[in-house]
């Protein structure tokens, strides 16, 4: 019986960490397609990896003294409109962490003109899809 109980609660710790690290590679895969949508303005794909309520809330971004939010359907229009998007930027992802349905992401964007350190925060539906909520971006330029 003590056999019994031990493997149960090796294999229970088992599957845990490898749910863990599945959420941890599906995040990550959504960071980046998220940044290569940005790139491409890949406005289909944006709609699926943003949540309905995203925005970036920007931290006297560009030298302003206000914070600032745009949502969704700004954000999209925007693309759409060749304001925002268009680089090829490469993607590195500094850190990531998960609890349950909510995740947080450090990442730096480097295009041509600028580059952004970003704090994204992420939550998982009830498909199990992790989609972005919020972006808080640094920018600089290079």
């Amino acid at each position: 019986m003590k056999n019994l109980v031990t493997i149960l609660t090796f294999m229970m710790m088992t599957s845990v960490a490898v749910k863990a690290q599945t959420d941890k590679v599906l995040v990550e895969q959504v960071v980046i397609q998220f940044a290569k949508a940005g790139d491409q303005r890949d406005i289909a794909q944006l709609k699926k990896l943003l949540h309905d309520d995203f925005r970036i809330a920007m931290n006297r971004l560009f030298g302003s003294e206000n914070v600032d939010f745009l949502t969704k359907p700004s954000y999209i229009k925007m693309m759409e409109e060749g304001k925002l998007g268009g680089d090829s930027r490469s993607v590195k992802i500094l850190s990531v962490d998960i609890t349950e349905n909510n995740a947080a992401v450090k990442v730096s964007l480097k295009g041509k003109a600028l580059t952004f350190q970003s704090y994204y925060h992420l939550v998982k539906n009830v498909a199990g899809q992790w989609q972005l909520i919020n972006d808080l971006p640094f920018a600089i330029k290079n």
